[in-house]
């Protein structure tokens, strides 16, 4: 039977387009279920601020009149802007096992954006490096946590059949207070540690460790987010988050954020490095049941208050201050006040580029961490 892709315009088009992942995943024990409003929100672009900046044209692909795949080509101007390329994206793909279907679904993308005025592709992107990115390679029997991304095994080789490169990777690492290894490991090293944070203080007496209120995180994350704007130049695939997104992202966290999760360090009171952690939001999501979000929100507002993992989102060092031991007190910080919480038994460090080598140093000198998932980008010339 012969395969057609159509441009996703109407309300059927997107009912279509988001019901997809429910066959591809039905048999998954560990996908997570995002409520159907989370996932509209992620590509609105009358209400999410990425699309300020960006445009977004969607497509499914059906055999016959079966939906057997999904694909969205995207054009970030900020991206292209602040690197001065013609790069698109193509992200939200989902595919049946393959190869004909995956490979229209590319080609539409790709010609839209060749279309565009693109000249490279890279994915896949939902919508962008700032929220889920990736294709899982490693790590597939454990669920993932809030803002990571989740796909079937077989998706790099549809891509990379594809014509596709590896552009980069990215690693998840996991510290588990239930493997024993890791738990004595944690104990063993813990006076020693709090005392090299004790001799970085004395050698610094500028330095200063600050808590944080609730009500005080929406004006802390904007202060993060200046620093991180510096602090995160440098790295592979940086594109500024805008006060927009910013603002957009604290309302759509505040209700599950700890406050004892964030870490400020600052200098004679400027502000010089920084830990978040949001607790993972997709393990109480995964003990919901339901196709309704009438049906999994009751369950979920009840499932927020047994969550027991939380992810490190971002950590930062202001660059003039990473020869005076914030980088390492910040970690060993995070370790006592954070890590030692009984009631958190996984901790995920993620994302971190494989050619971060500082930061995977950094981390595994304080916590006994493993790499325990891997995410790929990939990357094309049109």
């Amino acid at each position: 039977m012969s395969l057609s892709v159509q441009p996703v315009r109407t309300r059927r088009d997107w009912s279509d387009f988001f019901g997809l992942r429910r066959a591809i995943y039905k048999n998954d024990a560990a996908f997570v279920y995002p409520l159907r409003s989370m996932e509209r929100k992620m590509i609105d672009s009358k209400k999410h601020p990425f699309y300020q900046h960006a445009e977004i044209q969607a497509f499914n692909c059906f055999r016959g009149k079966t939906l057997v795949g999904r694909i969205a080509a995207i054009r970030d101007h900020l991206h292209n802007d602040y690197y001065q390329d013609q790069l698109g994206f193509f992200g939200f793909f989902e595919c049946m096992d393959d190869s004909d279907v995956s490979r229209c679904l590319m080609d539409s993308a790709s010609n839209w954006l060749r279309d565009h005025g693109c000249d490279r592709v890279r994915g896949p992107v939902n919508p962008s490096m700032k929220e889920e990115f990736g294709i899982l390679i490693e790590g597939f029997d454990i669920p993932p946590m809030v803002m990571m991304s989740y796909s079937r095994p077989y998706y790099d080789r549809l891509v990379t059949e594809y014509g596709f490169v590896k552009v980069m990777d990215f690693y998840a690492y996991l510290f588990d207070r239930n493997n024993v290894d890791q738990k004595q490991k944690f104990d063993m090293e813990q006076e020693s540690l709090y005392a090299a944070a004790r001799k970085i203080l004395e050698r610094y007496p500028e330095l200063e460790v600050r808590d944080c209120k609730k009500s005080e995180i929406p004006d802390m994350l904007g202060e993060i987010n200046k620093l991180a704007n510096v602090v995160r130049d440098d790295e592979w695939g940086f594109v500024p988050l805008t006060d927009a997104e910013l603002n957009y992202m604290i309302q759509h966290v505040r209700h599950v954020v700890r406050p004892d999760l964030f870490l400020t360090v600052y200098w004679s009171g400027r502000l010089v490095g920084y830990c978040v952690n949001i607790p993972d939001v997709n393990t109480a999501l995964h003990r919901t049941w339901g196709k309704s979000d009438w049906v999994r929100f009751p369950q979920l507002l009840y499932q927020l208050r047994r969550i027991d993992r939380t992810r490190l989102v971002a950590v930062g060092v202001d660059p003039e201050f990473r020869s005076r031991g914030v980088a390492p007190l910040l970690s060993i910080e995070m370790r006592r006040r954070g890590l030692a919480d009984p009631s958190l038994g996984k901790w995920e460090f993620s994302w971190i580029a494989e050619n971060n080598h500082k930061s995977i140093r950094n981390m595994q000198r304080t916590i006994p961490v493993r790499k325990y998932k891997v995410y790929r980008l990939y990357e094309k010339s049109l």
